[in-house]
């Protein structure tokens, strides 16, 4: 493929990100997996990023920068990049900048008082949290709707997103394009259909950080609503680092007290995780709205779909996106413990739902790719 749409076509890309290897998270994944896909589609792409001795460039099939800035977004971690990037500036002043996620866009929003110029091109990616955040009070807000006046392109990973920006930017409408992301391609996916062991449990996995806005604590209080003889062959399964020992606590002392089979896995490494997901039957993940942290997306339930499991999920931020209600799972609103309780007894009691769930869930996850998602944020 020849790159002409941006205009600039010989003038490579530069992607600036506060958030790689060995940062782990949503973000960290899209920047990893897009800058592979645009470097395969031909597209001359670099990530800028944080400095580590973890980090090892020549492991990526692009060129890495690595930047002596300390990841994040506070005032620290903003002055060394806009520090580097004044020493830098003949490097980038030329280049289509892409900024795709809230430490580079914050330093470009403050580019005047940090003394940096604006690049011949910019594109912003935005993936939800940091549309609330940024445009929460008014002096942000200002400069945040200036920064994305400017670019080229405001690039939206669902929906959901699509609306909240314009809800609160609506002379942007040319500008905002949903790109969705697509599953990992490093994940290790069965080639055919997963043979799942024979057991009289049902194991219903979670695989995501131990913390509110996960709401692990729903699915533990819906499945203590479900009769005795049914919950008793029900397995909770929650793979994931925790974020807050106390709600872990609470999730656990609820297990407990409503006679809930709770396993909790710890962070386990992604190379692990396809054992995880062939070991479960569902997969549920039931995010919710939390101190303005929504759910931009959700790829965990497109590699839940790979492996044929049929979802649970709320219907919050962007997840209907990603999950097709009473298709590849089931939807509900985050506060109707009652629907989620139906869902999750219908699964355990009809396999066969489950398996053309589960099915048309490897259909849905196959139909996104990075090659495209490169397509929407860098073409016209």
């Amino acid at each position: 493929m020849t790159p002409h749409p941006l205009g600039l076509a010989r003038s490579k890309i530069v992607l600036i990100t506060h958030e790689f290897f060995p940062y782990r998270g949503g973000i960290a994944t899209w920047v990893q997996e897009f800058a592979s896909a645009a470097k395969a589609e031909g597209w001359p792409i670099e990530v800028w990023c944080p400095a580590a001795p973890e980090l090892h460039p020549e492991k990526y099939p692009f060129p890495v920068v690595p930047m002596p800035v300390p990841g994040g977004q506070g005032w620290k971690s903003r002055i060394a990049l806009s520090k580097f990037l004044r020493q830098r500036v003949a490097t980038w002043r030329e280049a289509h900048l892409l900024l795709p996620d809230p430490g580079p866009i914050r330093t470009f929003m403050d580019a005047k008082l940090f003394g940096l110029d604006m690049p011949a091109s910019i594109r912003v990616v935005l993936h939800g949290t940091e549309i609330i955040r940024l445009a929460r009070w008014p002096w942000r807000k200002k400069k945040f709707w200036s920064l994305l006046r400017k670019a080229e392109r405001v690039a939206v990973v669902s929906r959901h997103n699509r609306k909240l920006t314009l809800d609160r930017f609506p002379d942007l409408p040319e500008k905002v394009k949903v790109a969705h992301a697509a599953p990992r391609s490093d994940l290790a996916v069965p080639r055919g259909p997963v043979e799942r062991p024979w057991r009289d449990k049902t194991v219903i996995l979670t695989v995501a950080r131990i913390s509110p806005r996960k709401g692990q604590l729903a699915m533990i209080e819906a499945i203590g609503r479900l009769p005795s003889d049914m919950r008793n062959k029900i397995i909770y399964r929650l793979a994931g680092q925790t974020n807050s020992p106390s709600y872990r606590d609470k999730v656990e002392s609820v297990a407990r007290r409503l006679g809930v089979t709770l396993e909790i896995l710890g962070k386990v490494p992604d190379e692990r995780l396809p054992e995880q997901y062939q070991d479960a039957d569902i997969f549920a993940l039931t995010s919710r709205e939390y101190w303005g942290s929504i759910e931009g997306f959700g790829l965990v339930y497109l590699e839940a779909g790979l492996f044929g499991l049929p979802v649970i999920a709320h219907r919050t931020g962007g997840v209907e996106d990603a999950v097709l209600d009473e298709q590849t799972g089931f939807l509900m609103d985050p506060d109707d413990r009652t629907r989620l309780a139906e869902a999750i007894s219908r699964l355990v009691r009809e396999p066969a739902l489950r398996a053309r769930m589960g099915a048309r869930g490897v259909t849905w996850a196959r139909s996104f790719s990075w090659a495209q998602t490169v397509r929407d944020v860098l073409e016209d």
